[in-house]
């Protein structure tokens, strides 16, 4: 008799980034939530809070207006939010110095 081995989804977020002080601070904002962004030649997409949207789609009082790798713009009557797939990480450009780069190159 052989036994399969339950294998997890590579494409779930790991259990750490779905903590509760995560959700809870996304809930509080209105409980949007960015779960996957599509980008393609032809269409870009995202799902947020469970819906699949497009550029011009509303939820929650909010229209999308940009998705980005990553990311998505939403403009409201009074606010514009950004959600993030990963709100806890932030990106920041390092640059060398020429004597950083000759260092390395040692």
């Amino acid at each position: 008799m052989a036994v399969a081995q339950q294998l997890r989804d590579p494409t779930r977020p790991p259990l750490e980034a779905s903590s509760k002080p995560a959700a809870a601070k996304s809930h509080s904002r209105g409980g949007l939530v960015l779960q996957t962004v599509l980008i393609s030649p032809e269409r870009k997409t995202a799902v947020i809070s469970g819906r699949v949207m497009s550029l011009g789609d509303t939820v929650s009082g909010f229209r999308l207006v940009d998705i980005r790798e990553g990311e998505v713009v939403m403009k409201g009557s009074k606010e514009t939010r950004t959600l993030r797939l990963y709100p806890e990480v932030s990106k920041v450009e390092v640059t060398a110095t020429l004597s950083e780069r000759k260092k390395g190159h040692e």
